[in-house]
C-alpha cells in the first residue's frame, strides 16, 4: 500500500500477565501455554519477517516487546515499578468492573490483567523510539518524523485517566 517504513511488535511473555494467574485457576497449566503461545508467536513472526525483509521494498524493524518484558521483569526496579505481577485496577473482573485503582500506578507494570499501564507503554514508546532512531542512524539522510499527533492522543487519554483517579479519590473520602 505504499508504507515505506514499518515497526512490527512480537509478543511479550503472555504467561507472566496478571490475567494468566485468573486463568491458572480454572486450568494449571494456563500461564505455561500463554507462554508457550507467545514463544511460537514470536518464532514464526520472526521468520516471516526475515522472509519478508529480502523481498519487501519496505524497510521492516522489529521491535522486541518479549525482551523489553523480561528486562522488566529481571531489573523493575531499574525501571521504577514496584509491581510486576498485579494489575493497578483492584479486584478487576470481566466486563471491566473493578473495585478502585492502585494509589501508585506508575510502579505497576499492568493497567488491568492484560494491558501495561502509562508507565510501562511509555517505557515500549522510548525504546520503539531509540529503535527506529538506530535504523535511521544505519540509513543517512533519512528523517523519522516526530509522531506529535499520537503523543497528543497518549497525553489526553493519560490527562483524562488522572482526572478520572482524582474524581474517584474524591469521592472515596467524601468531597
Amino acid at each position: 500500500s505504499g508504507a515505506k517504513n514499518l515497526l512490527i511488535a512480537n509478543l511479550p511473555n503472555l504467561g507472566l500477565q496478571p490475567v494468566a494467574d485468573q486463568l491458572d485457576q480454572i486450568n494449571s497449566q494456563s500461564s505455561t501455554l500463554l507462554t508457550a503461545f507467545a514463544s511460537q508467536h514470536n518464532q514464526l513472526l520472526d521468520q516471516k519477517l526475515t522472509a519478508l525483509s529480502s523481498t519487501a521494498a519496505a524497510k521492516i524493524t522489529q521491535l522486541d516487546l518479549n525482551a523489553i518484558f523480561t528486562d522488566i521483569e529481571n531489573n523493575h526496579g531499574n525501571f521504577g515499578f514496584t509491581n510486576i505481577e498485579d494489575a493497578c485496577l483492584t479486584n478487576f473482573q470481566p466486563n471491566f468492573q473493578f473495585d478502585g485503582i492502585c494509589d501508585n500506578p506508575d510502579e505497576f507494570v499492568f493497567w488491568d490483567n492484560v494491558h501495561p499501564s502509562a508507565a510501562a507503554h511509555d517505557l515500549i514508546a522510548q525504546v520503539a523510539l531509540t529503535t527506529l532512531k538506530q535504523q535511521n542512524n544505519k540509513k543517512e539522510g533519512q528523517e523519522i518524523p516526530e509522531p506529535s499527533i499520537i503523543f497528543g492522543l497518549f497525553a489526553a487519554g493519560s490527562i483524562s485517566v488522572i482526572k478520572q483517579k482524582k474524581r474517584d479519590n474524591q469521592k472515596k473520602r467524601g468531597c
